[in-house]
């Protein structure tokens, strides 16, 4: 008798183990089934297959009841990059963040190139590739130096390219005191690693500029050693009024030191979140008017909420932008699901923290 007991004792003590493990299942399988539904849905709405759909990181703390009548899915919002996930019975809904992946058209040798040479935009061509290596933009390539052969349509990728920096090769011997002159100087792209620092780089030096010592044939001219030049920010491509300014479109160049009556600036940092207020060509320097802080969040765009303390537990949600704003302004938001008005201090690029 205490046998049979225990027998059935053992017997419904692994049916409760077993209970247990299945009840701790679902919330993690419906959270992965929802995905993949997920997935599904965009990839039908977007006309591509699901594996091409991307999901941004779920919080870790985010619980997904299992919906067996299946979840019902919307985009809420224009840019349709935040899916609405809602369940009848339970009653849930949650808004997931996705992202469909496109064929990128990535840089490739548009002829076959040696080693060393400095890239132009003739060297190039594009081609749809699937590698996450490469790149998308010529900007990112022109200028800088091969470390290897190419043949004719293989793609550029990061490893095979040097930074380079044109400088300011002497050509013949120079006394101090005495005027470079464009016969006495060459422009030439190198290797960044190969540049010393405080190198007159970028233009050449100003109308009258006279060097401060001797320097002899094939020295690179360092800025110090030239009496009527300093180095600023000057850009390295034609831009386009409006634009939000990055340091990738700058890097220093040469302008007459007596040249005071402008503000110029000589390093990026700080710049960010302005934008361009008038066109400017290759090679001009970067005045203080140039520059005027960007309109980061437009009015009718979706702005990415952050409510809560900062380092406690924070929630975010995308709003309806009532107005136009700029870093460190306060707008006006509007969330779609209760059309409550909220205020907001802009943070960034359509992202705004709560008040």
């Amino acid at each position: 008798m205490v046998k049979s007991v225990a027998k059935y004792l053992f017997v419904f003590c692994g049916l409760l183990v077993a209970c247990a493990t299945l009840a701790a299942e679902p919330a993690a399988a419906a959270r992965e089934r929802l995905l993949q539904d997920i997935k599904s849905w965009v990839g039908v709405q977007a006309g591509v297959a699901a594996d091409r759909v991307e999901i941004a990181p779920l919080d870790g703390r985010l619980k997904i009841a299992a919906c067996p009548a299946g979840a019902r899915f919307d985009f809420p919002f224009p840019a349709r990059d935040l899916v609405r996930a809602r369940c009848d019975a339970p009653v849930w809904q949650v808004f997931i963040q996705v992202s469909v992946r496109t064929p990128r058209n990535m840089i490739v040798a548009g002829r076959p190139l040696e080693q060393g040479r400095v890239l132009v935009e003739a060297d190039l061509a594009s081609r749809p590739a699937a590698g996450a290596e490469g790149f998308e933009d010529r900007a990112s390539v022109v200028g800088r130096i091969l470390k290897r052969e190419l043949p004719q349509g293989s793609p550029i990728l990061p490893r095979d390219l040097e930074d380079a920096l044109r400088v300011l090769r002497i050509i013949g011997n120079v006394k101090a005191g005495e005027v470079l002159k464009p016969e006495t100087f060459r422009l030439e792209t190198v290797p960044r690693a190969l540049v010393p620092a405080g190198a007159a780089a970028g233009v050449a030096p100003a109308e009258g500029s006279r060097v401060v010592r001797d320097v002899a044939a094939g020295h690179i001219l360092l800025a110090e050693e030239l009496s009527e030049a300093r180095l600023v920010l000057i850009a390295r491509q034609s831009l386009a009024a409006g634009q939000l300014v990055e340091a990738v479109m700058f890097e220093p160049g040469l302008i007459n030191s007596r040249d005071s009556a402008q503000r110029y600036y000589t390093q990026f940092s700080g710049l960010e979140f302005s934008e361009l207020a008038r066109n400017m060509r290759v090679g001009e320097p970067l005045r203080a008017s140039d520059l005027r802080p960007a309109i980061l969040v437009r009015r009718g765009q979706s702005v990415l909420l952050t409510v809560g303390a900062s380092g406690g537990l924070q929630v975010t949600l995308r709003a309806e932008a009532l107005q136009d704003a700029k870093l460190g302004e306060q707008v006006q938001l509007k969330n779609p699901e209760s059309g409550r008005t909220l205020s907001a201090v802009v943070t960034g690029k359509n992202t705004a923290r709560g008040m």
